[in-house]
């Protein structure tokens, strides 16, 4: 279990800039002022988080560098492995709490031992920080400050100066546009390697159906909730589709848990793919979907989108999808593409498209939200034309989201 959704700091990638003092046994001075940055990047294949660390101390001319990864995260902590170039590569263990992350090193072979406390702070994406590290020659360190993540320009941020969005997409965002701005409050997510999809686009649309409130939903228990099939033995079928779960929260039986009583699990389970059984906070749900609507044609898409309902939609992928600027055309297509691999994304605005491109790509694009992090897309949104998704679109109805009640 990874706690990705209540942890922005290590759990999900990005930059986080940092300030506050250190005191060093070996000088004078009672405090220093330091500033830092880390650079946290994507889970990899093998459920690893690579990090890179920069400190500067005032007084000191060498900069210090610090390598971290952080594996076998569980439920309740992790390993972590810290290489810089006086130490070598060590080891120690770290502890996961809703409100902290720390992590701490004994190393007596070598003399060394500390530990560094991560503490969430009154304001979102800010930890304030202290850490303490002790060698043989009693020499030690103590630091006291705070880190907060640096603000990537959003795409709410670019449309607002769309010249720096490419081609026809950047000139037409000025226009009139159809967007679900409430998606933007939300932080995004990440899937990781399992194939989940669709309960992450179902989520997303619960939660800005959901808003003003901030909360983070279960996608564990709405895939749990999609594979009727395997809740009551293991499956190796990977995949779903978002109907039968919210079917399922439209029922009696069953209500969606917040993340906090429900995490997600990052684990690729080959031989049980709903990781079943699930703990018994994971049934103690309180939102309900109260209505959705199965949609045939790329008009009801768009009629829903304006009408301020998300748009759960599936279709086959390419490279073309996979990898791109925030904006997906057919034109782009250069390759055929195998109905092996489908992909569930949100669809949250609806963009008019210039004229001089109507007959190759149609009237509009529609935005999506992914799940895939912030490095899909711009910032982990993209738009798709409409002749691209009448080409790869499932055969599955896409899914609008009218209500949910809390």
């Amino acid at each position: 279990y990874v706690l990705m959704n209540e942890h922005p700091f290590i759990f999900q990638p990005g930059i986080w800039l940092g300030e506050g003092t250190v005191s060093l046994s070996m000088m004078k001075e009672n405090e220093l002022r330091f500033c830092t940055k880390w650079n946290v990047r994507e889970i990899d294949d093998h459920a690893k988080i690579e990090a890179f660390q920069e400190i500067e101390i005032s007084g000191l001319a060498d900069r210090m560098e610090n390598q971290f990864i952080f594996y076998d995260v569980t439920k309740k902590g992790f390993c972590i492995e810290l290489e810089n170039q006086a130490l070598g590569a060590v080891v120690g263990q770290g502890l996961l709490h809703p409100e902290k992350i720390s992590w701490e090193f004994r190393l007596g072979h070598l003399g060394f031992e500390g530990f560094e406390f991560y503490e969430k702070g009154e304001e979102p994406d800010m930890y304030l920080v202290h850490a303490e590290y002790m060698a043989s020659d009693d020499f030690r360190t103590t630091i006291h400050g705070k880190i907060w993540k640096k603000k990537a320009e959003s795409l709410k941020e670019k449309i607002e100066r769309p010249e720096v969005l490419p081609g026809a997409y950047a000139r037409v965002l000025k226009e009139k546009v159809s967007i679900l701005s409430q998606t933007f409050q939300l932080p995004l997510k990440h899937q990781g390697e399992r194939s989940t999809c669709a309960a992450f686009a179902a989520v997303r649309g619960i939660e800005i159906k959901l808003a003003p409130a901030k909360e983070n939903y279960s996608e564990q228990f709405f895939f749990y909730l999609s594979r009727k099939d395997c809740r009551e033995k293991k499956c190796s079928l990977k995949g779903s589709w978002a109907r039968q779960g919210l079917e399922e929260l439209k029922g009696e039986r069953f209500s969606l848990p917040t993340e906090k009583s429900c995490p997600y699990s990052y684990t690729v389970l080959d031989n049980n793919v709903t990781h079943v059984p699930l703990e018994k906070n994971c049934f103690n749900g309180k939102v309900k979907v109260k209505e959705f609507s199965k949609l045939q044609s790329f008009a009801d898409i768009e009629s829903e989108i304006e009408g301020n309902n998300p748009v759960i939609m599936g279709f086959y992928v390419n490279d073309n999808f996979i990898s791109n600027n925030g904006f997906v055309t057919l034109g782009n297509d250069k390759e055929k593409f195998s109905k092996a691999y489908a992909h569930a994304v949100l669809g949250i605005g609806v963009l008019p498209l210039s004229e001089e491109i109507h007959s190759s790509e149609g009237q509009y694009c529609i935005l999506v939200v992914n799940s895939w992090g912030n490095g899909w897309g711009i910032g982990g949104y993209s738009c798709l034309t409409e002749r691209w998704l009448q080409k790869h679109l499932i055969e599955n109805p896409s899914l609008s989201i009218r209500g949910v009640s809390p």
